[in-house]
């Protein structure tokens, strides 16, 4: 076996994938910080992010190995011979399968390190969805193969190469094929927290289905000589358009959505008047960004504008916003970056609760006039400087409560009270 291994991985092309892979990999993992470290969902979708520069590499060196079996020196050993095929087989499996290995420790050593015991939606869907990924793995290089078998290992390399980046566009949830429903080739990676999301089951499923029983067609046929040259089969042809068909219908058969909402609350809570809360992953980040809103409730306090303070401080979450213009206000995301303190108190006072704030028609600009006085009121009470975006100036206790009181009931119109006086 040692003997066999080392002549494929002298003879072929198609191993280095998996050095291209780790490369990515690596370099995927620590942008930014490492963000992702706790989170389940996002560990793996984040390593999603560099998924498309592997398969060119997997198709195009599966395609070169393809090639070079398919010379006139060499095609008699897969042509003519009776289990020819398993020499193609073996040439692909070699490109895909050490890169899917190599992306599969990298995810789990992040999950390890990001001490991930009990992710979130449970390891059934992270398994899954793992799956999913190496699947991608495996379709490119039959991909690569299909294509080798027809031209010469130069031209196969740079055609694999390109059809592989164009499909990347078109079969996934990026580029020119970005869409919220099925993609054959899974979704493009997220670079956010993924907390409030699930993959949807169903389509990882069909995704993993799908480009198996394709990889296997692509694998099929083998090309015809025909006076000394290759030709494409009816084996071939009917390949391609098997192929092809999947990959056009599915994505407007297959009903849902790729993503799906899952509302959850945080539940690493801290402090009264008003209670903190962060999502446990979340908590080696929290800490600066509970202190400074803490600062702003201490000052808000100590100068008589109650109203800024809410009794409940919650971490927002996909597609859920933690507001409700009362006793909830919403912290925003909580990332390793703090955000400045002027954004900070825009993201608490913001009546995202208000369909007038989210609908096409942006709110009028009394509304935008009043925010910036409240900011700029905020920034006053902390002694922090702030340039007015758009003229906002300093409010007394009783013009915040008001516009606060107006924000309650969603009167996004209301204007900016009287100043405070020097």
């Amino acid at each position: 076996m040692n003997r066999l291994v080392k002549f494929h991985l002298r003879m072929l092309m198609g191993p280095w994938a998996a050095a291209a892979a780790l490369g990515f990999a690596l370099a995927i993992g620590v942008m930014r910080g490492t963000p992702y470290l706790g989170e389940g969902m996002w560990t793996v979708r984040w390593f999603a992010l560099g998924l498309w520069m592997v398969w060119p590499v997997i198709a195009a060196l599966s395609a070169v190995d393809a090639a070079r079996l398919t010379t006139p020196e060499a095609r008699y050993l897969v042509l003519t011979a009776r289990h020819g095929q398993r020499g193609y087989t073996a040439a692909a499996a070699w490109a895909a399968v050490p890169s899917a290995v190599v992306h599969l420790l990298v995810i789990l050593t992040a999950l390890a390190i990001g001490s991930v015991a009990h992710p979130r939606g449970g390891w059934p869907i992270i398994a899954l969805a793992i799956l999913a990924q190496l699947s991608t793995f495996l379709w490119f290089a039959a991909l690569g193969s299909f294509i080798g078998r027809l031209l010469s290992p130069v031209l196969a390399g740079v055609v694999a190469l390109a059809a592989s980046l164009g499909l990347a566009q078109v079969l996934t949830n990026m580029g020119l094929g970005a869409r919220g429903g099925f993609n054959p080739l899974g979704d493009s990676g997220a670079s956010v927290s993924q907390i409030g999301l699930t993959w949807n089951p169903v389509h990882l499923v069909v995704q993993i289905l799908v480009l198996a029983v394709t990889a296997m067609v692509l694998m099929m046929p083998r090309p015809q000589v025909v006076a000394g040259k290759l030709a494409p089969g009816f084996g071939t042809l009917a390949a391609a358009g098997i192929t092809a068909l999947a990959l056009i219908a599915l994505p407007a058969l297959i009903p849902g959505e790729s993503l799906l909402a899952v509302p959850v609350a945080p539940s690493a809570c801290s402090g009264e008047r008003p209670t903190i809360c962060v999502f446990p992953e979340h908590e080696r980040l929290a800490g600066p960004l509970v202190d400074d809103v803490r600062r702003l409730m201490d000052a808000a306090d100590a100068h008589g504008y109650t109203s800024l303070i809410p009794e409940r401080v919650e971490e927002a979450s996909h597609r859920h916003i933690p507001a409700d213009g009362k006793t909830l206000r919403s912290l925003g995301f909580v990332e390793r970056e703090t955000p400045g303190m002027a954004e900070l108190i825009q993201t608490l006072v913001y009546p995202s609760w208000c369909p007038a704030v989210s609908s096409e028609e942006p709110p009028p600009s009394e509304f935008w006039l009043s925010l910036d006085s409240v900011v700029v009121t905020w920034m006053g009470l902390i002694n922090e400087e702030y340039q007015p975006g758009v003229g906002g100036m300093a409010l007394t206790p009783d013009g915040v409560a008001s516009l606060m009181t107006a924000w309650q009931r969603c009167d996004v119109s209301a204007d900016a009270p009287t100043p405070a006086t020097e």
